[in-house]
């Protein structure tokens, strides 16, 4: 995965329209339209170039997807959310939303911005517009609900986990919740392999410990029957199958390999999100940046969101070289300098979905959010073909991870490698050690696993953030003590790969008033309250 870097701008009111072709694949036979809202014309076919490096197009104020079309003024009414959440007095789109205005610049390019206005009613909120947020509008509008409105301050996602993640993907987990949705999110991924990148390449995990090789083999058989293929694999196997690991197999208990699970262009996916929901008229609104939020009583016992505040942030290059967005990021607050408007949205429906960001917005909720941001480091490094082992095919493999908790995989002309510091504190921290990095964490573990690491070279590096829960599991569902309020964040490192079924499982929430296709019930933010019987306790993770 290359370094940060500019993403291309669109430049017309066409082009901004086009994000919504390729968008029409199948809907899934099981998603329901809402009755109310006649069918869309399907788009006509577009796709995304998913070759390295990673781009995503958009817009510098936001993602426009309704065109020029878009209505203005007054909504005598929408489509209603289908469902049981509430009552339906609570949650129908009432009359009167004020859609959003379209300005044009002088260079012709159609922009989608809230301008100053006493309230925009919106339908379906959803503060974060990264993976999981792109999922969750993207299965709302297939389900019918055609007033999304996705907020985020830096829609390119310079600093988000969903540009800076490694791009694995695999279902190759030891809880039920986390091995089901990796494995539906895999499926849909499969049946978009060219627009996501797809190489199912494998995972292949060492261990060096026997009891943890022991607990790995149990597992097997609730993995398989949970649809998950898994091999268990001696030393001796492991030499002849990855000629690759040529040191120290001796200290190896045994591997898994499941070839199923692999590698995935992670901007490709979001980009992929964002077009569908864009075919079914979500809005993406880039440099708004959720400032406050008002609460009031809905029932006794029960709060909702009322009012959510933003502020629109000014415009500048995608690569942040003013270090505006990482100030944001990392402070917590927008410069009055830098502010252009700020404008307040009354939803029906309010999703957190800010990922390492969520515990901000879940204190402006007055509700606790246990989980808290860790700064992992990944690096680039190469490797020269005369080092290579006979037989040793680097850039055919898919993810290892070494016993150690080192990761790597081959991407484009280099390979990608990651380890995870225990002692690593929590916080917002983008900085990058650079080759002291790679010297002191990477380079001896590489070298200890692979005699063809011995003389690599690092390239460049880069740093995000994982969102850590006490249980490693993510957090999905309902807020509690909130009648419109839901949230879906803290993935500890996997939300491109649980991406679509969680997706698909808030819009179930928001919709129907309850999970599906998948019971994600045990994901709810409440179990950390229950103790520790009630966590998701998810081991295999790096």
């Amino acid at each position: 995965m290359p370094t940060p870097r500019a993403s291309e701008t669109w430049t017309s009111a066409a082009s901004a329209a086009a994000l919504g072709s390729g968008a029409a694949t199948a809907r899934p036979a099981s998603a329901s339209r809402n009755p109310i809202r006649p069918p869309r014309r399907a788009p006509s076919t577009r796709r995304q170039a998913t070759a390295s490096p990673r781009a995503v197009p958009t817009t510098s104020r936001g993602i426009s997807c309704r065109s020029t079309k878009t209505r203005r003024g007054g909504r005598a009414g929408g489509s209603p959310l289908p469902g049981s959440i509430g009552t339906s007095s609570d949650f129908i789109f009432r009359a009167g939303i004020v859609a959003p205005t379209l300005d044009a610049d002088p260079s012709g390019t159609t922009r989608t911005s809230l301008r100053r206005q006493a309230v925009e009613r919106v339908g379906v909120l959803i503060a974060g517009g990264g993976i999981i947020g792109s999922a969750i509008a993207c299965a709302l509008v297939e389900r019918g609900v055609n007033d999304v409105c996705v907020v985020d301050l830096d829609l390119a996602g310079m600093y988000a986990s969903s540009e800076l993640n490694a791009g694995g993907v695999r279902a190759t987990w030891w809880c039920e919740p986390n091995v089901a949705s990796c494995r539906d999110t895999i499926a849909f991924f499969e049946a978009h392999a060219d627009e996501v990148s797809l190489r199912q390449r494998g995972y292949l995990w060492l261990y060096d410990d026997a009891a943890k090789f022991a607990r790995a083999r149990e597992r097997r058989a609730f993995q398989e029957r949970l649809g998950v293929r898994v091999d268990l694999l001696d030393p001796a196997e492991i030499a002849r199958r990855f000629p690759l690991l040529d040191r120290n197999l001796d200290q190896i208990a045994g591997a898994t390999f499941s070839p199923r699970d692999g590698l995935v262009n992670p901007n490709a996916v979001r980009r992929l999100y964002r077009e569908r929901a864009c075919a079914g008229g979500a809005r993406f609104l880039n440099r708004h940046y959720v400032e406050g939020v008002e609460v009031g009583e809905a029932e006794p016992g029960r709060r909702r969101v009322e009012r959510v505040h933003v502020v629109e942030v000014q415009k500048g290059a995608p690569a942040d070289e003013s270090g505006l967005l990482r100030r944001i990021l990392t402070q917590h607050r927008v410069e009055p300098e830098a502010s252009l408007d700020h404008p307040s949205l009354r939803p029906e429906i309010f999703v957190n979905a800010l990922g390492a960001w969520s515990p901000l917005l879940s204190a402006r909720l007055g509700v606790r959010d246990w989980a808290v941001p860790v700064r992992r480091q990944i690096a680039m490094v190469d490797v020269r073909a005369r080092d290579l082992p006979p037989g040793a095919d680097l850039h055919g493999a898919g993810m290892i991870v070494d016993a150690s908790g080192l990761y790597f995989h081959p991407e484009g002309p280099y390979t990608l490698a990651g380890f995870s510091s225990p002692a690593e504190p929590s916080g917002y921290e983008f900085r990058y050690d650079g080759e002291a990095f790679f010297e002191a964490e990477l380079w001896p573990r590489l070298a200890h696993r692979a005699s063809a690491f011995e003389r690599c070279r690092h390239v460049r590096g880069w740093s995000g953030l994982y969102s850590v829960t006490p249980d490693c599991s993510g957090v999905l569902g309902q807020v509690p003590g909130f009648a419109n309020a839901f949230e879906a964040h803290s993935f500890t490192g996997r939300g491109v790969m649980q991406s679509w079924a969680v997706g698909r499982g808030i819009a179930e929430l928001i919709c129907d008033g309850r999970f599906g296709a998948l019971d994600l019930a045990p994901l709810a933010g409440e179990r950390f309250l229950a103790g520790p019987d009630a966590f998701v306790k998810e081991d295999l993770h790096i």
